[in-house]
């Protein structure tokens, strides 16, 4: 698996996901602020969405690992783990609300041992239950989703149901 050259990144979607997923995570301290900053990272979110619905994959920019998979992997695996409940970014999630991302991610996954074999949930569950005292005073780590990922040929039955 090789990477293709860092300056395939220049995609609108990469730039504002990881730094929108972090404005929301750093406890707004307005009603207004919060909604700002989560109506900005699902902006992006459906951007990246729309954009693999024109790859012509697996990977984000067609048939080449670039490192836009690699960073943007980073933000979207957590996402459900965490973002959804601990820092309150619900509009959807991943595994029943983009289906382009959920596929991409579970490819990275499941398909290429770089990125399954260096992700582990439960470090990255307790991480941020544990260090963010603040947000959530009792550090308690929620036990969902279930599965952490799905498997590649599995959907979550709302999905599935929808596919029907």
């Amino acid at each position: 698996m090789s990477l293709s050259s860092p300056c395939r990144t220049k995609n609108p979607s990469y730039p504002s996901l990881p730094s929108t997923s972090h404005k929301a995570d750093t406890q707004p301290s307005t009603q207004e602020a919060y909604e700002k900053a989560v109506k900005t990272l699902f902006s992006s979110l459906d951007r990246a969405e729309s954009d693999l619905a024109k790859s012509t994959g697996p990977f984000y920019f067609g048939d080449r690992l670039t490192e836009q998979d690699v960073r943007l992997y980073t933000t979207i695996i957590r996402f459900d783990a965490v973002y959804v409940q601990h820092f309150k970014c619900n509009i959807r999630d991943i595994r029943s609300g983009y289906p382009n991302l959920h596929k991409w991610m579970r490819n990275l996954y499941w398909n290429h041992e770089a990125f399954g074999s260096t992700t582990e949930f439960t470090h990255i569950k307790k991480h941020y239950t544990k260090s963010h005292g603040q947000i959530n005073p009792f550090a308690i780590t929620p036990v969902g989703p279930v599965p952490d990922i799905l498997p590649l040929d599995d959907e979550v039955p709302a999905v599935k149901a929808v596919a029907k």
